[in-house]
């Protein structure tokens, strides 16, 4: 959600299905920070013992087309290492937004 649309950012926040324990400025807080690095890590947030790096694939005309995402477990894949992943993430992920049309 970091980099759809506001409206499609809106949309989820003002549905029914949103959680009511997210603070929706909060939220927009860490969007805006994913935004502004290019890239979100997820470090046993989702899952416990698991870690993850993930870049949006763009296309040609800036659109999310996929994302591009390395996960593992904690002992191998520490928040520094995710860090350390996000710019050759990012630079893959460019690559394949070229080829896409």
């Amino acid at each position: 959600m970091a980099f759809a649309t506001d409206e499609d950012r809106e949309e989820l926040m003002n549905g029914p299905e949103w959680p009511v324990f997210i603070d929706p400025a909060v939220y927009l807080a860490q969007m805006g920070d994913i935004r502004d690095n290019g890239y979100a890590t997820s470090y046993e947030e989702r899952e416990p013992g698991a870690a993850a790096v993930s870049v949006p694939i763009m296309d040609r005309r800036g659109n999310i087309a996929a994302a591009l995402s390395v996960s593992g477990p904690v002992s191998r894949l520490s928040q520094e290492t995710l860090h350390e992943y996000a710019p050759v993430l990012k630079d893959a992920a460019t690559q394949m937004g070229l080829m896409l049309s």
